[in-house]
């Protein structure tokens, strides 16, 4: 006489090959926050120069704008350099490398001219497990990514 249901096998090779999805679904779930990671910072720092570039343009405070990565911090500032100077700042993230951004206090540090917005052309570069994002600033002060 047969009874109805499942056996014991049917349900672990069930449950095995629910577990073999679930485990790719997770891989491909952690590599897009790791790219999330990677797009937020850029966005963190694309939207401060832009934010320098139009203070200067708008010549809030009659003097030029600046940007520049302290220790610890994205760093917006007012003139030249100085603790007394700087407006806003946003934490860096810890997870993503950097590359071509200015030092604060360095000298090197972008400046946005007052009414124009001009500014050195610089490059600045981001990288995390192997990804690169790279944010361009003309001679004009365009942020291009």
């Amino acid at each position: 006489m047969r009874t109805r249901g499942l056996t014991l096998i049917e349900v672990l090779v069930t449950l095995g090959l629910l577990g073999i999805i679930a485990s790719l679904g997770l891989f491909a779930t952690l590599g897009e926050y790791r790219g999330d990671t990677l797009r937020s910072e850029r966005d963190t720092f694309v939207a401060l120069l832009t934010r320098a570039r139009a203070h200067a343009m708008n010549n809030i405070a009659g003097v030029p704008h600046g940007f520049c990565v302290d220790a610890n911090d994205y760093v917006v500032f007012a003139g030249t350099f100085s603790q007394s100077a700087i407006e806003e700042y946003q934490p860096l993230s810890r997870v993503v490398a950097r590359s071509g951004f200015p030092a604060c206090g360095s000298g090197s540090e972008i400046l946005f001219t007052q009414l124009s917005g001009t500014t050195t052309q610089t490059t600045l570069t981001l990288l995390q497990n192997g990804q690169t994002l790279t944010v361009s600033v003309n001679g004009e002060g365009m942020v291009g990514w």
